[in-house]
């Protein structure tokens, strides 16, 4: 982290242990948020990432023990909302409206790659998370998740997707390595267990 580290630090831990909350002054109420509630603005205003240095380190630091399949590890894909209805002035703010018969929602989604840790828990281990941009498709943001994760760790991977993702924007990123495996769950219960082939 460039600027701010101990204060960004202070509220990852302020938010694993909070439930929900209202707004980020909220945050600073949480035991493991050391400073006075003005600094959380301060954090979130001034605060710098670098994502360049973060990923790589993500991968260096899982758990020994993860998930794998037929010598493969195993990664999850989805985009997950992020409503943001009180945010009208938002800047690239999206409908969130999934099924047609959902109301409309307003917010960001964000699209998360992850490694599975234990079968049959919800654990997983963040590999990478983006924001899709309303001018993107969550399958456009997932290929280029799992381009890059493909370059920064060349081992064997078999990617779990649902539905939305069984399309040839997405499948193509799969073409072009051998490292990768898409499963993406169909409604008819099909699965990719190798590559598609160009047409």
């Amino acid at each position: 982290m460039r600027k701010r580290a101990d204060a960004i630090v202070d509220l990852v831990d302020a938010l694993t242990v909070a439930g929900h909350v209202d707004s980020p002054v909220a945050l600073s109420e949480e035991t493991p948020f050391r400073r006075k509630f003005s600094s959380i603005f301060d954090t979130l205003r001034h605060g710098e990432i670098d994502f360049d240095l973060m990923l790589p380190a993500l991968y260096e630091n899982q758990p020994t023990n993860n998930e794998e399949l037929a010598g493969c590890e195993v990664y999850g894909l989805d985009s997950t909302p992020n409503e943001r209805e009180e945010a009208e002035t938002l800047e690239d703010r999206v409908s969130l409206k999934a099924q047609k018969e959902d109301p409309v929602r307003y917010g960001h989604k964000y699209s998360w790659l992850v490694r599975l840790v234990n079968w049959g828990t919800s654990w997983v281990a963040p590999v990478d998370i983006q924001r899709v941009d309303s001018r993107l498709s969550d399958s456009q943001v997932g290929a280029v998740q799992v381009a890059e994760a493909d370059v920064r760790n060349p081992k064997q991977k078999v990617i779990v997707a649902d539905s939305l993702y069984g399309n040839h924007i997405f499948l193509a990123v799969f073409w072009w390595s051998n490292m990768l495996t898409p499963w993406c769950d169909y409604a008819a219960t099909w699965c990719f267990t190798n590559a598609p082939r160009r047409m």
